[in-house]
């Protein structure tokens, strides 16, 4: 199947809902628990400075970096399970719970370009955040905060073009290490070579997904459970059909 048939976020959503239909537990089960142990956010809060506080705040700060560490792994982990399992349910195999969790000698290859692609949304995040931050700083520094965030707006704008295609070419580097088996490296340079030419009808494609997913938290949060494990397999099975011999 060709990239702009596979990533036509329509035709991925009711292609997910047939594989779902297919293999129930595993899929819905395996693409929950993938999205939300991509959910780690931590917040804490310090008050007042007291040394009392940080004394007891870092067990805490500890346990948290200990709970990302291993959600960090448990999502690599289930991002190689629940592509075998979109596989087979393709391929018509028996539903097998238990492929979400058999990874095999694949796992230190999508830990690393998982690694790998947050430094480098690290990088591109980081000039934009000097861009717009820092005419917000130094406006309030100089008493000129409307000129500031007139600025930082502009230069926030400016940039955005340039961050967005390089988060477009890095979305498929996880689909390229678990379908195709490809180290890091070789996974950011597939990632990128199939962005290329594609990247509008990609952006459709992800924020077709993030409607979805954002639309079942109007269901009184918990539609979420459903909409969101709806939407990351269907991210699993537009890479799928890419596969000439499974389209």
């Amino acid at each position: 199947m060709k990239f702009r048939e596979a990533y036509d976020p329509f035709r991925a959503l009711g292609g997910a809902w047939n594989l779902a239909l297919r293999a129930p537990a595993t899929l819905l089960v395996g693409a929950l628990l993938l999205w939300l142990s991509e959910q780690w956010l931590f917040g804490l809060r310090f008050e007042n400075g007291h040394l009392a506080f940080l004394l007891l705040a870092a067990p805490f700060v500890a346990l948290c970096c200990l709970a990302a560490l291993g959600l960090w792994v448990l999502s690599c982990v289930l991002t190689l399970g629940l592509a075998q399992a979109v596989r087979r349910a393709a391929q018509g195999e028996p539903e097998r719970f238990g492929v979400l969790f058999e990874v095999g000698a694949r796992l230190p290859d999508m830990l690393l370009a998982s690694l790998l692609r947050g430094c480098a949304w690290t990088a591109v995040l980081l000039p934009f955040g000097v861009m717009v931050g820092g005419p917000l700083v130094l406006g309030a520094a100089f008493d000129l905060e409307v000129l500031g965030l007139v600025l930082g707006v502009l230069g926030g704008l400016a940039y955005l073009p340039l961050a967005l295609w390089l988060w477009l070419g890095l979305l498929l580097v996880p689909e390229a290490v678990a379908f195709e088996g490809r180290a890091p490296l070789a996974a950011f340079r597939r990632s990128f070579e199939l962005a290329r030419g594609q990247r509008f009808r990609l952006l459709f494609y992800a924020f077709v997904l993030w409607l979805l997913t954002a639309g079942g938290l109007c269901l009184c949060f918990v539609g979420v459970f459903l909409t969101a494990p709806w939407a990351r397999l269907a991210r699993f099975e537009s890479f799928q059909r890419l596969n000439p011999s499974d389209s």
